[in-house]
């Protein structure tokens, strides 16, 4: 499946979106084929769950390219976009 996807993200087209698959998102981190998150947050707590990026415990920085509040919106969410640094990313070996 990663060869697909990064065969995918080679051609011209636009961007592949990821919505409500963490499995599926684990992989592709893993294969470091995620360029940018956007995430939305809401504030309600949980409690428990799956984790969107997994077990591993490893850590890597993320640049953040955007932000925006929805104040208008009763729950007042967030939505941010990161920038994934290639060069810190897991699979690449560094």
């Amino acid at each position: 499946m990663a060869q697909e996807i990064a065969n995918l993200k080679e051609r011209p087209g636009g961007d592949i979106l990821v919505c409500g698959s963490s499995t599926l998102v684990q992989t592709l981190i893993t294969c470091s084929l995620v360029d940018e998150y956007r995430l939305m947050m809401f504030p309600i707590i949980l409690g428990g769950g799956k984790r969107l990026f997994g077990e591993s415990g490893d850590a890597w920085p993320l640049k953040l390219a955007s932000r925006t509040l929805e104040l208008s919106s009763v729950s007042g969410s967030a939505n941010v976009r990161y920038l994934s640094v290639p060069s810190c990313m897991p699979g690449t070996g560094k």
